[in-house]
């Protein structure tokens, strides 16, 4: 076995690994962000916090500001879902899909939580 095999089969070895490794990951995003999603639709539904957005034109308001950040928010947590779930059917670039899935998460998250800074404000 030549000196370029043996490279091949060590770059081979470790694509494998890296790929079972994004696999993992993209389950746990997956996993997660449908469990949030359920959870944001649970607590904008079922509680008193809903807010229905008015039509008139009149300043930018405190309502407006969390009702577009809840709106990102859900529309963060539909990528990861989307591109997670794309990733792990390998449908179409598996490293775009992989890449979109973890941004558009740690969007998702950063948006929750300063929806959970609500209360302070």
């Amino acid at each position: 076995m030549g000196e370029e095999e043996k490279v091949e089969a060590e770059l081979e070895e470790k694509f494998e690994e890296t790929a079972e490794i994004e696999a993992k990951n993209t389950k746990w995003i997956l996993v997660v962000s449908l469990v949030v999603f359920i959870f944001t639709f649970y607590i904008a539904t079922m509680t008193r916090y809903v807010y229905y957005y008015n039509y008139y034109i009149y300043p930018l308001i405190g309502k407006d500001f969390w009702y577009y950040l809840n709106l990102t928010n859900a529309l963060f947590l539909i990528l990861a879902i989307t591109f997670s779930s794309l990733h792990l059917a390998e449908f179409g670039n598996n490293r775009i899909n992989y890449k979109i899935a973890v941004y558009a998460f740690i969007m998702a998250m950063i948006s929750l939580f300063v929806t959970f800074l609500r209360p302070l404000f």
